[in-house]
């Protein structure tokens, strides 16, 4: 609580996204500006802890936050195969469907060049080895492209691609 307290007095932005369901329940309970999950996709759609449930981002857009997409295929989906770049706009139709579209952007880790630091042994040892479905900013081109195949408009795309997370900053930064 003297956490969140002190970030808020500071003008920091309270992130979610690697918090359990308890502490994620815990930060709403006490935060008093907009909350995000900087870099989290919908639990309904790849069932993973990471993931945020159905409640969990209505929650944060009733802070005015909202939730950052992340472009791992363990977030994007249960099986690699179905990693995509459709099936990570069907985690933002999601969002958009329970809260609208001023509740969520791009929150990418692009970690692919981590690997370069873990061990082959370590590699293998995974049950699934993690991979980002962009290969970088230089691919964001591509999702923009679904994003105006299944309807975005202009002004849904300034709010998706920054828009949105520009309004909580200016709302929380001091």
């Amino acid at each position: 609580v003297q956490l969140i307290e002190a970030a808020e007095d500071l003008g920091m932005l309270v992130d979610v996204s690697h918090l359990n369901d308890e502490g994620f329940w815990d930060v709403l309970k006490y935060a008093q500006n907009p909350v995000i999950a900087s870099h989290s996709n919908t639990r309904s759609l790849a069932l993973t802890r990471r993931n945020l449930c159905d409640e969990q981002i209505k929650a944060l857009a009733e802070t005015g936050g909202g939730i950052g997409l992340n472009a791992s295929n363990m977030l994007v989906a249960d099986k690699d195969q179905d990693a995509t770049v459709k099936c990570f706009v069907n985690h933002l139709d999601h969002i958009v469907d329970l809260v609208g579209v001023d509740h969520v952007g791009f929150g990418f880790d692009f970690c692919d060049h981590l690997f370069k630091y873990i061990s082959v042994n370590q590699i293998k040892g995974l049950s699934r080895k993690p991979f980002d479905i962009f290969g970088g900013h230089s691919e964001i081109g591509t999702l923009v492209h679904e994003l105006v195949q299944r309807g975005y408009k202009d002004n849904d795309l300034k709010h998706i691609i920054g828009g949105n997370f520009l309004r909580v900053y200016g709302q929380v930064f001091k």
